[in-house]
């Protein structure tokens, strides 16, 4: 939906929906994860052929306005060359201990994201999860 409100001197146009909003709150996670760019699993399996692109699974977030937790995907196919190819290294890994994380096999998850945190030491990402399983280990 598109809305313009004000007065002749000064106007201001605004969309609003539902993809509005999630794309805006991916945006925000963006900081969060460390990644350039995050998309919903909905999105990337739009795509004609996702497998062109590098990309990896981040996990499933609660989004203000959604019911339903919705996957999140970072797509680092812009990244530079060595942060990509660790990333392709450590993908399958990563989204192992996501799964891990997400069935509150703590301890496991935390043992991965250690490992591939110590192979790539930039990986924000693995961090952040890192001190997730840490917090709720007490």
């Amino acid at each position: 939906m598109l809305g313009t409100i004000g007065e002749k001197q000064r106007m201001e146009s605004t969309v609003i929906s539902d993809t509005v909003n999630l794309a805006s709150r991916l945006e925000d996670l963006t900081k969060v994860y460390g990644a350039g760019i995050l998309v919903s699993g909905h999105t990337l399996f739009c795509l004609d052929d996702p497998n062109q692109y590098d990309y990896r699974f981040m996990g499933q977030v609660q989004v203000k306005g959604k019911k339903d937790l919705v996957p999140i995907f970072e797509v680092f196919e812009t990244d530079p060359i060595d942060s990509r190819t660790l990333k392709q290294q450590t993908k399958q890994k990563f989204e192992e201990g996501i799964i891990l994380y997400h069935q509150k096999k703590i301890s496991l998850a935390s043992q991965i994201f250690t490992e591939i945190s110590q192979m790539n030491p930039q990986d924000q990402a693995a961090h952040l999860y890192i001190q997730r399983c840490q917090w709720l280990q007490g």
